[in-house]
Parts: structure tokens; sequence; C-alpha cells
């Protein structure tokens, strides 16, 4: 334990100065002016332009905080949440900033943004209890690389949004893709977390200093994981290592009918053999994979070739990619990929044929190139926030048990159909992804297009190069109202179904579902860890749109 973490553990709860009776714009001034002693000029920004991009996600803004924070130690960051406690200043952890459910963005102004991203080192990489330690910062492809070098992976290894998401959100948020197959989400890697508290102090999770191991008692390090920063400010997280699968194998089935797709998704699912089960529908594969522009292509097919045990395999695999994948693409079925590892190619191929086996039926297998470009160019960048001609772009999500994917389905697709005259009129569409997590979930994915205009969000994520290349919008106030709609009816249908959510935040029910007991002790928790209501406040359903104070 380091001297700074030694003296936070005896440090009393940190009480807000407005609590104290004292002038709360003062203390706002005073503390920004702290902090930039504390972080230097680079380190606190409050010029407009920035304040708006990180009042600002994906669907869009909130409200744009006081102040964003950008710590180069954890250290630093320690010494910043409690300065911004003592005035306060209500604390938004944000990592990527790809959230679209106002994880990270502030209820209040009262707010600030603190910026994990260059909170990036790779602390230990330690090969003999097999395990990782990183500050939230960390890209999951900066890491699945360092490990990459060793013969080494975690179990789950990051969203396809890796190549800019970093650990720290994807654990906060919970996160799925690579490895969810056969591993679940982000948090079934996580072997212990050190955070910073509403209380300001720092408490680590593991069961021993080393964090080798997360079973022992009571499993405190699940409470601060899928938070959306509720409970605290992670400053670490160690992680589980396993020996890098050295041999991929994919396949690609293409399905008629909604019900044959998902039966045979759930059937590979429970075989428990498949790394990855990903599925799109004839939607999405004509629009956001239907559109892939050269140099993506490009990118693609080396990818591909790189990823080929030789020079001749990869050049067919490459022709295999231009002359048979763009049919599988522009089918009018479900396309749905398997993709399973192995330490060797027999091991690979008797997965992949154990499960041809169990979903052959009711669908025909075509080219698998894009099971392949999945995994030789697994992290991708941010280019699908907005839609494949200029659209807004809003994702959703519920996990269903299987016994309710198909009624889901059924109920859904009635909803299409009441709500088919105003989509066209609002130049509304939706398309699909479907995945499923372990061996007991199913991940149902529907996601908006519209036409509006980018935000700053927009601006700030997605490449200005790519950006050139699409149409833009005028504001379309009328759709986005109608978008909003439809997104909270779309959730009480989910919740009518069993569903639960990953990535939470503002958006997603989770206090008002949970039985009394558990409900009761929530509450208990988060005053515990965070007495003020500073950390994070609104999501989860906690109080939200000010700060409890005193």
């Amino acid at each position: 334990m380091s001297a700074a973490d030694a003296a936070s553990a005896d440090a009393a709860v940190v009480e807000p100065a407005a609590a104290r009776g004292e002038d709360s714009q003062g203390h706002v001034r005073e503390a920004i002016s702290d902090l930039r002693r504390l972080l230097g000029e680079r380190g606190v920004l409050t010029d407009p332009e920035t304040l708006a991009v990180y009042g600002t996600d994906i669907f869009g803004p909130l409200e744009p905080p006081a102040a964003v924070l950008r710590p180069e130690t954890t250290e630093q960051a320690a010494k910043a949440v409690r300065r911004c406690l003592d005035a306060g200043l209500a604390i938004n952890a944000r990592g990527a900033g790809a959230s679209y459910t106002h994880s990270h963005v502030p209820a209040t102004t009262r707010a600030v943004v603190l910026d994990c991203t260059e909170l990036d080192r790779i602390i230990a990489i330690d090969e003999a209890d097999m395990t990782v330690t990183v500050e939230p910062g960390v890209t999951w492809k900066a890491l699945d690389d360092a490990l990459a070098q060793r013969g080494l992976r975690t179990p789950f290894w990051g969203p396809y949004s890796g190549l800019k998401s970093t650990v720290g959100g994807a654990l906060s948020q919970h996160a799925i893709s690579l490895g969810s197959g056969l591993y679940d989400a982000s948090n079934s890697v996580v072997t212990g977390l050190k955070v910073i508290t509403g209380r300001g102090e720092i408490i680590d999770t593991g069961a021993t200093a080393s964090r080798f191991y997360r079973t022992c008692g009571p499993d405190l390090t699940g409470l601060f994981t899928g938070d959306s920063g509720a409970f605290g400010v992670k400053l670490e997280a160690t992680l589980r290592l396993i020996r890098r699968p050295s041999h991929v194998e994919g396949s690609c089935f293409v399905y008629p009918k909604f019900a044959d797709m998902a039966q045979a998704m759930m059937e590979a699912a429970r075989e428990n053999l498949a790394s990855e089960i990903m599925a799109i529908d004839p939607q999405l594969q004509q629009g956001q994979l239907g559109s892939i522009d050269s140099s993506a292509a490009l990118g693609a097919a080396k990818a591909i070739f790189r990823s080929s045990p030789g020079v001749w395999s990869g050049l067919r695999a490459v022709l295999t990619a231009a002359t048979r994948g763009r049919s599988a693409l522009n089918s009018s079925g479900y396309l749905v990929n398997y993709i399973t590892e192995g330490r060797s190619a027999g091991e690979a191929r008797f997965k992949l044929d154990s499960i041809r086996q169990t979903v052959g039926r009711g669908g025909v297998e075509v080219a698998n190139t894009l099971a392949l470009a999945l995994r030789a160019m697994p992290f991708r960048p941010f280019t699908p926030v907005l839609g494949p001609k200029g659209e807004r772009w809003l994702p959703m999500h519920c996990v269903l048990p299987f016994s309710q994917v198909q009624p889901f389905h059924q109920a859904l697709t009635a909803f299409y159909d009441k709500h088919a005259a105003a989509m066209a009129e609002h130049r509304v569409h939706i398309a699909t992804m479907f995945v499923t997590v372990s061996s007991t979930g199913f991940v149902y994915e529907p996601t908006f297009y519209w036409q509006d205009s980018q935000h700053a969000a927009h601006l700030d994520l997605v490449p200005e190069e790519h950006r050139q290349q699409l149409p833009t919008y005028p504001a379309n106030p009328e759709a986005r109202s109608f978008v909003r709609t439809m997104k909270k009816q779309m959730i009480e249908l989910m919740q009518a179904h069993g569903a639960t959510h990953y990535q939470l935040g503002k958006s997603y029910p989770f206090m008002s579902t949970r039985e009394p007991g558990a409900g009761s002790l929530l509450k208990t928790l988060k005053r515990e860890f965070d007495p003020h209501n500073l950390m994070n406040p609104g999501v989860l359903e906690f109080p939200g749109s000010e700060p409890m104070v005193g």
C-alpha cells in the first residue's frame, strides 16, 4: 500500500462546503483555481467548446460541466476528487465518451467530468500469477497489444470499439463482444479494483493485496462493476489472464427467418464452444456493413491476410472475401457469425464442426468473410456513431432469457407495425444486431437511424475524414422527440419480457426493478459510499438532478 493509500484509509468523510453553510459558487471558483494548481492549465479545461463535448453523449446533451479534469496520475486523480467533494461538485468519470445512455454526462451544472484517458499505464503484467493491473484509461487495444507480445490475453478482451474504449469505462458500464460467448461480460475478468469513493476514501476490493483472486466472502469487487460510477471512481483494475489461443476458425450461416436464426444461436450458446456468436438482420447488412468504404475494405483485406497461417492461404482468403463476401452481406436473411478458438488448429476446427452440426438446420452456410474480418480486425474506429448516410445513430439493447426471445421478437414486431406510419413520416428506420452471452443470455440490440443535425459528441468521436464523406442534415427535433418516445416504450416492452441491460447510465431502469429488500440495501450502500450524492448523481435511478448536500 502506498503512502497516499495509507493516509486515505483513515480519512474523514469529506463534507461539502455547501453543507457547512458556505458560499456555493465562491467555493466552486476557488476549487477550480486549486485544481489548476494541482493539475496544471492543460489539466483543467473550462472553454465552452470542450464543456459542450463533455456535456453530450451519442444521444445528445444534458448539462455542460463546470470544468473538465484531465489528471495524468492516479495520485492527481484522487486529490482532485477530494477537492471536488469538498466544494460540493458532482463527479462524473468518463472514458472514451461513447455512452448512449447519458452515463458520463452530468445531470447538474454543479459537476466536473473526470476524463480518465490519460490514466493509461499498464502497471504490471504478472505472468506467474496470471494477472494484469492497469489504470482506467488504458484502451482495450493497447492492453491486448501488450499482452499479445507475451502470448497472453484477458478472457473477455474488449468491445468492438476497443480502439478507443477504455478498461475503466467498460467495467463501469459492463461491456460485451470479444470473448463474451464463452466468458460473459467485462466484469467476469476482474479480480480486484482500487476505487476512491464519495467519502474521499480509497478502497481496494481485492481478496488480497495482490488481487490475484476475487472469491473470498462477500464480493466487494462486483459492487463497483456496472455501477456507472455511482459508488466511486476507479483508479486501478486487476484482470485475470489466459494463454492466448493460437488458432481461430469462423463460419457464417444465413437464416431466412428470425425464429430459425434465434434457435440456432441459442443452441450454439448452450454448447458453450463459440468465443463469439453475433448476427445481423438484413437492414444492418445493407446499411452499416453494406456501405464499407474502400479504405476500410482494404484494411480488412490486409488484416485477413496477416492473420492467415501462410501466404497462399492468405491470398485465397482475401480472394474469397472479394468475390463471395459481398453476396453474403447482400443476402435477404439473417447472417450469423460463429467464431471458435483453440490452442491448435484441430481444437478450433473441432469446436466449429460441432457447432455446424447443431446450427445447420434452417440455414445455409456461406463464405465466412465477415467472421474472418471481425477477428482479423477486432477493434474498429467510431465511424458507426453516425449512420451510413450520415444519420443520427442510437443503439438500444436488452439481455433476454432464451425462453423470452421469440415472444419478445413477436411483441416488438407488432410494436413496429403499430408505429409504421409515424416511422415513415419521420424517416426513422431500425436495424438490429443479436449476440449471445455465455450459455444463458441473448442480446437483442435494435438501433435507430434518422436524419438530424450532428452534435458535439459526433464532432469529437467520428474522425473528420469520415464525416466529410457523409451528408449532413438540419436539426430535426420532431423526429428526435419521436425516437425518444419510442425508446421509452421499447424499454417498457423489454421489461415486460424479463430483460436486463448493460450500460444502465441514466436511461435503463435499475432501482425501480429491485425488490424492496434489495432496493433498501442498495440505497444504504449508496449513502455509505457517497453520503452527499456527488458520485454521478442520477445514474441507476439514484437521486439525480441536483446532488444531495447536507
